[in-house]
């Protein structure tokens, strides 16, 4: 009997419930709208802070340089991103102390250690070893300082400092001075670097123009030595001497030493290569 009382209350309260639910609906879109932007700004807000940390605990994880840190912590957007562009991305997983430094820059570091040390404890063999630094540097005028600082009271004739102040000279085209530190190292019975010693005397007296005495000494030590310099150097003599058919052979073996090398050596024999190519093309 109640059926047909309800049913039309029902019916009469149907675009009220309608209206209601379409009322929940747009409140439950603009709430929905609401959180997705705010958490949009919250992430906009907090991406410069999350970069930085990370970037933070990479600096200090694997011992970057420290000025990093300045960079990320007063410029954290820029800084942080600049700091992944060049280390992360660039092979940054190794310290700084982990990557393999260039030949200069890694007699740049020694020297920078040596001076330390020097400066704690003033010892011959720290000055001598410092000289040797500066010579692959090349920067020969303060190897030559530190090898005649080396050269006093017991230690005024060893072959070791003698055969570094030789070098330096050398290097310097002070011929003489050059000259008399290695035949004193000849006098030593020390057998320490004797080719080597050998073939800087053999280039000293080629410099010298006394190229019977040198070519006396490149044959004793080419063979032995066997690098392009010194048949480079060799040949010119022969050359020089009218030897032409030995001295072709020697630029030819030049030649073909070198050009069978790995590319690292080819670069450091470039100019023997080139040497011995424009002798025989003027042959």
């Amino acid at each position: 009997m109640g059926y047909p009382t309800t049913m039309p209350v029902f019916i009469t309260q149907m675009p009220l419930l309608l209206a209601q639910a379409q009322y929940d609906l747009e409140g439950g879109s603009s709430l929905l709208a609401s959180l997705s932007g705010w958490f949009s700004s919250w992430l906009w807000l907090s991406l410069p802070i999350l970069l930085s940390f990370i970037c933070l605990l990479h600096i200090l994880k694997t011992r970057q340089e420290y000025w990093w840190i300045f960079l990320v912590l007063f410029f954290p957007l820029v800084g942080s991103l600049l700091y992944i562009l060049v280390v992360m991305l660039n092979g940054g997983g190794q310290s700084a102390t982990q990557r393999p430094l260039s030949r200069k820059g890694f007699y740049q570091a020694k020297v920078r250690s040596l001076q330390e040390r020097l400066e704690q404890t003033d010892t011959l063999a720290l000055r001598a070893e410092l000289g040797e630094a500066y010579l692959q540097m090349q920067e020969p005028a303060k190897a030559k300082d530190c090898f005649q600082h080396c050269l006093q009271g017991a230690y005024s004739q060893d072959s070791d400092f003698l055969f570094g102040l030789a070098r330096a000279c050398y290097a310097l085209q002070e011929l003489p001075a050059a000259l008399e530190a290695i035949e004193k190292t000849m006098q030593s019975e020390s057998n320490d670097y004797l080719l080597e010693r050998k073939f800087l005397q053999a280039k000293i007296l080629d410099d010298l123009g006394r190229y019977e005495a040198a070519l006396d000494l490149y044959d004793e030590v080419v063979e032995k030595l066997s690098t392009p310099e010194s048949r480079c150097r060799q040949a010119v003599i022969l050359k020089r001497l009218g030897h032409q058919e030995e001295s072709e052979a020697l630029f030819l073996s030049v030649i073909r030493q070198v050009q069978t090398q790995p590319q690292e050596q080819r670069s450091e024999n470039k100019q023997w290569l080139l040497l011995a190519q424009k002798m025989l093309s003027e042959s």
